[in-house]
């Protein structure tokens, strides 16, 4: 079943709780040696804050999203230290304008960093935001990423805008010369461990992704500090509570649904 979920919660699924947070462990070399981290559609900072939590990031956040409930459980989640939260539609020029003066306001000497993860494909008209991603990496790094439609549900509600292999190259083209692309590939991780409380942490060795294996998002990055990304996989123990618990809640509501279409489409009787 799709989550159809805008934001990654403490009440996401876990596997995709994972997903994201893979795409910050991403940027994370670039951000320990920052000193400004813009993330646009910063959404909760749960993925965030699990994925840097152990990075020794440097960056002080700026955190960009358009929900303040949103915004302000994000300033206790990153991690970091957050020097502006700023309220802004990512689709709207008012927007990019508060954010490139909120950049400007704070000011650094040293590197910036722009992440904003799987934000675009939640914008019906995504040039304004594309824009913004170019004008702040002239002095800034930028990664991004987009969902593919091949891997996700086309009808959540939350997708705007159609992504695939095709538009993220075309998006590409767009960008400064010496732009980096990568994809994000699911994979399946189990791992046997010595049992006991005192055991040490056992190594899962290496993996090899091939190349026919489908993405299931699609990462651009441009400016000073692109070339300096690596590849990067993630993997957690499977928690096994939260998954049984993520489970029944959607099992919940599924039956519901079922019995309120049932009630819907009865045939009306009259008395």
């Amino acid at each position: 079943m799709p989550t159809w979920e805008a934001r990654v919660t403490r009440g996401t699924a876990p596997a995709d709780r994972v997903d994201a947070e893979l795409r910050y462990a991403y940027a994370a070399p670039l951000l320990r040696d920052a000193a400004l981290w813009v993330d646009l559609g910063c959404g909760t900072g749960v993925a965030a804050g699990a994925a840097l939590r152990e990075a020794s990031v440097s960056a002080r956040a700026l955190l960009v999203d358009h929900e303040p409930d949103a915004l302000a459980e994000a300033r206790r989640e990153v991690g970091v230290e957050v020097v502006a939260a700023i309220e802004a539609d990512l689709s709207s020029g008012s927007g990019a304008d508060a954010v490139r003066a909120a950049v400007a306001e704070v000011g650094t000497d040293g590197p910036i960093v722009v992440t904003c993860f799987d934000v675009l494909h939640q914008l019906a008209d995504f040039t304004t935001a594309v824009e913004l991603l170019l004008g702040l990496g002239e002095t800034a790094t930028v990664v991004l990423s987009v969902p593919d439609d091949a891997a996700g549900a086309l009808d959540d509600p939350h997708r705007r805008s159609a992504w695939s292999a095709g538009a993220a190259e075309e998006l590409r083209r767009l960008l400064p010369a010496g732009a980096i692309a990568a994809r994000q590939v699911p994979v399946r991780a189990a791992a046997i461990v010595p049992a006991g409380a005192e055991a040490e942490s056992a190594p899962l060795g290496s993996m090899v992704i091939g190349a026919d294996r489908a993405p299931a998002h699609h990462l651009l990055a441009f400016g000073v500090g692109a070339d300096r990304l690596v590849p990067v996989a993630l993997a957690r123990a499977a928690d096994l509570d939260a998954e049984r618990t993520d489970a029944r809640r959607r099992e919940s509501d599924l039956a519901y649904l079922e019995a309120r279409l049932a009630q819907l489409e009865a045939p009306v009787t009259s008395d």
